[in-house]
């Protein structure tokens, strides 16, 4: 019986790369806040809150250094190491008590936030954000031994949000470079040295708070490289925040467009088909490819089994940067089947 003739259908699908944005950056062991209270009578009393966690980030490089950086997201957890974190005053020397239970905070970002000053690496904290909403905060007024109030405060059900004070430093080291991508040591630097005041609820008087402290976080990553960058810029109009990110005007891979040095507008893979020797060619920049791709085949698009196909010289069909010129590769025997070009990273 004859079989059936291949189905070629032409898919275009960047792979998703080692590291996109957002990129997780890992808060560093050590990072804390020593806090003093102080009333406006009474003596004053310390806490230490440690810190711990992540941040979610999204990052845009520009020239080879991080120009911009916005939250989206993370998971920050404060727990302290003292209970009595208050004494103010009542009728008779009273302590307020405050206990902490599993406070997780996340950091978001307005979209007109994040430039980075580049010589100091410092971003400006205005539309930055601490959302403190899971866990829950405890406060007990206690005067001579008895709690005279408590109250118990659900951070999910009662978001606390505040803006970020102190002092953000973003510093990214360029470690590779390969021009479609390039490889990155994010440090991220947050002190707060800040003084604050606020009412002191049924005690008389005003709450001095005052924060010194900080944490760090860190995380190497895969960005856009900048050769990458400005060939978007220049012939899409666009800047690719992340390897795997699709032309706005078209809905085609960028980094496949700039692998094959596409200059604007829609695109055609340069895929040939001679069905009746089995042979797929795929036409090479003359100038050489500028990211390594490979050409896949499927027999089934539901199964997602993807494998490479094999050049007539028994190699597979992974193509590295610089490669240019004619390639031929062969067809798989058997039923119908899937074609698809895609980034070999």
């Amino acid at each position: 019986m004859k079989r059936a003739p291949l189905l070629l259908l032409m898919t275009l699908i960047g792979a998703i790369p080692a590291e996109a944005t957002p990129v997780t950056l890992e808060i560093a062991p050590g990072g804390k806040f020593d806090v003093a209270y102080q009333l406006s009578t009474g003596p004053s009393t310390a806490a230490v809150v440690n810190i711990s966690g992540n941040l979610s980030v999204d990052l845009q490089v520009t020239d080879g250094a991080i120009s911009r950086l916005l939250f989206s997201g993370g998971n920050v957890a404060y727990s302290d190491t003292t209970l009595n974190m208050v004494v103010s005053t009542f009728p008779v020397t009273a302590t307020v008590r405050i206990l902490t239970r599993g406070v997780v905070a996340s950091l978001s970002s307005n979209s007109s936030a994040g430039a980075i000053d580049p010589p100091t690496g410092i971003i400006s904290n205005i539309g930055h954000r601490l959302i403190q909403d899971r866990g829950t905060v405890t406060t007990r007024y206690i005067a001579g031994g008895l709690t005279l109030q408590e109250d118990i405060r659900n951070l999910a059900a009662e978001p606390d949000s505040s803006p970020l004070v102190g002092v953000t430093t973003v510093t990214g080291t360029l470690l590779q470079n390969l021009g479609y991508k390039a490889f990155y040591q994010i440090n991220f630097s947050h002190t707060r040295d800040e003084t604050r005041v606020q009412p002191a609820e049924i005690i008389d008087g005003t709450v001095s708070i005052r924060e010194v402290g900080g944490f760090t976080a860190s995380k190497q990553a895969w960005l856009p490289g900048q050769a990458f960058v400005t060939w978007a810029m220049a012939n899409y109009n666009q800047r690719p925040d992340q390897l795997t990110d699709l032309s706005t005007a078209t809905g085609q891979p960028l980094v496949l467009l700039y692998a094959f040095a596409a200059t604007g507008g829609p695109w055609s893979p340069p895929l040939t088909f001679d069905t009746t020797n089995r042979l797929v060619r795929l036409d090479l920049p003359a100038s050489g490819l500028q990211a390594p791709v490979r050409v896949e085949f499927s027999a089934n698009l539901n199964d997602g089994q993807w494998v490479p196909l094999t050049r007539t010289n028994n190699a597979l069909s992974v193509f590295s940067v610089g490669e240019s010129g004619p390639m031929m590769m062969n067809l798989p025997e058997g039923e119908k089947g899937f074609i698809r070009l895609c980034l070999a990273d």
